[in-house]
């Protein structure tokens, strides 16, 4: 693991992307995170075993805990494994976002030619262009900490799974 300071986070958490490009050149591929997430080890074990060198997003197709679906990133994934569509109001989806990502530098180039400043809108873009593989990971235990609820629940479950 290696911290990155980014001084210009207030300009969306894209930035913190382009901020760690330095640190991560000479890598072919790297794990990115939601910071506002919490999850088990077994979805970023998933994340690095099942990548095959195109971008993957590990995600849920049937959330074991509490998610608020009108605030998830929802995702459509294809027969072949691929996602179509991402984001929170895709019409049509079958999959949750769990924040865990295992990239190329790709996503750099994205970013660097005048992205959005959110992480999200710049992995739609990802996913539109190239192929971004889907992750399955359902049953894992994950979950987006965005209220004090949220955080008791996660603590709760996590005390016990032990």
């Amino acid at each position: 693991i290696r911290f990155v300071h980014n001084p210009f986070y207030r300009t969306g958490n894209a930035s913190s992307l382009l901020s760690a490009e330095g640190a991560l050149r000479g890598e072919e591929s790297f794990l990115l995170a939601m910071s506002d997430h919490i999850f088990e080890r077994k979805i970023v074990e998933s994340a690095i075993d099942r990548y095959t060198g195109e971008p993957l997003l590990c995600v849920d197709e049937k959330p074991t805990y509490a998610v608020d679906i009108d605030d998830a990133t929802k995702v459509l994934v294809n027969e072949d494994g691929y996602i179509e569509d991402i984001g929170k109001a895709i019409p049509v989806w079958t999959a949750i976002d769990t924040g865990v990502f295992h990239l190329n530098t790709d996503l750099f180039r994205i970013v660097r030619g005048g992205a959005p400043a959110v992480v999200s809108d710049c992995i739609k873009i990802l996913a539109e262009r190239s192929r971004l593989m889907a992750c399955d990971v359902s049953g894992s235990m994950w979950f987006d900490v965005d209220t004090m609820e949220d955080l008791e629940l996660a603590e709760r479950v996590m005390d016990e799974w032990g």
